[in-house]
């Protein structure tokens, strides 16, 4: 029933704000079975949690069913659909589509309050498609004054988007400064100020994991020009 996919949903949340992840798991998986449409989206907390704990096929399948809601016209749950299926560089789904959801939601409402991070995940869907300096591009526009995780998300994207244009020394500036925003243990989440939510420190350090991977087990030779 709605009303048992409501108590699961709040109480995965529970669990993963005490660190319990596979309870999570466990309640926000039924929780998604029982109410696929919900517009709170408890998906877009099991996304990044399935990934961290290296559930990847669980991970492709919860893509799979959250896409079937692609048809939104809400920009806030095209950029939470397309952002949970860009976790990763392949989640073996139509990047096509989800980059029409991230484009949906960068073009729906410019004045939006969660409009930074409708570029961030604009400017991942152009990552994740090789686009490089599109992506880039996107990533210069969003706020300097971005902060927290949202901010490392931005940092350890552009760290990545760095290294792939050639800018060795600017792609480790960026990923060190990523490393900086995100450094608040998951035990403290809760009594952060402003508060932070496990799922985007989650994929902070996903991204920031997925970076670090790139640019310092394989480092660039030489330094190109400024982009």
């Amino acid at each position: 029933t709605l009303e048992t996919a409501l108590f699961l949903k709040i109480r995965g949340r529970y669990f993963g704000d005490r660190g319990q992840f596979q309870k999570a798991i466990a309640d926000l998986s039924r929780s998604v079975e029982l109410n696929p449409r919900d517009s709170d989206a408890p998906w877009h907390w099991l996304a990044p949690l399935l990934v961290y704990t290296g559930q990847l096929d669980a991970y492709r399948q919860l893509c799979r069913r959250i896409l079937e809601q692609s048809e939104t016209t809400d920009p806030g749950i095209a950029e939470r659909i397309a952002k949970d299926c860009l976790i990763i560089p392949s989640s073996e789904i139509d990047l096509k589509t989800v980059a029409r959801l991230a484009d949906f939601a960068v073009n729906r409402d410019k004045a939006h309050r969660y409009y930074s991070w409708f570029q961030l995940v604009k400017a991942t869907a152009e990552y994740r498609q090789g686009n490089f300096s599109t992506a880039l591009a996107w990533l210069e526009k969003i706020p300097a004054t971005v902060d927290g995780t949202a901010g490392a998300q931005v940092w350890g994207m552009k760290a990545m988007a760095l290294h792939q244009l050639g800018h060795a020394e600017k792609a480790l500036a960026a990923l060190t400064h990523a490393r900086e925003l995100a450094k608040t243990p998951l035990a403290e989440l809760e009594t952060a100020k402003p508060p932070v939510a496990w799922n985007d420190w989650i994929t902070a350090k996903l991204w920031i994991a997925e970076a670090a991977e790139l640019i310092e087990r394989h480092p660039l030779a030489v330094e190109n020009p400024s982009p």
